[in-house]
């Protein structure tokens, strides 16, 4: 039976908790920021604490960069192309805000369209209701 991980002069089947085996088989402790980790540094994480409960690109993070949202895994994933930010990776209709340089730059429900329905009105990159006076408006009230 063969204990091929070596941690303070004894010979283990698999390392402890925080540790990773290093290329000549010594237990060796992961970066801080990993909970678990199959190697050296902040990259290599593979669980994370509760005080940064997120994986970005093998690290842990307390929160998804923008234009990321966490998964089910609680793995950051990018969001759908036509959204700046959003609730849900890779859904369109999950959008929290719009790229305002793209052709689809206004947000409605969740989803970033080209230009308000009738019965809404553009406002600061979101498309907003008009008052039900209104069957079309320019600005809120209006």
């Amino acid at each position: 039976w063969i204990r091929p991980h070596l941690h303070q002069g004894v010979c283990l089947e698999v390392c402890p908790t925080a540790m990773y085996s290093s290329s000549s088989g010594v237990c060796t402790d992961c970066d801080s920021t990993c909970e678990s980790c199959d190697g050296p540094g902040p990259e290599a994480c593979v669980t994370c604490p509760s005080s940064r409960p997120f994986r970005y690109r093998g690290q842990c993070v307390a929160s998804c960069p923008s234009g990321y949202a966490a998964s089910g895994d609680s793995e950051c994933r990018a969001c759908d192309p036509s959204c700046l930010g959003c609730s849900a990776p890779s859904s369109s209709s999950s959008c929290t805000s719009c790229e305002s340089s793209s052709s689809l730059a206004l947000l409605l429900t969740g989803t970033c369209i080209a230009v308000c329905p009738r019965g809404f009105f553009a406002d600061s990159g979101s498309c907003r209701a008009c008052d039900v006076a209104c069957a079309h408006c320019s600005a809120q009230g209006v």
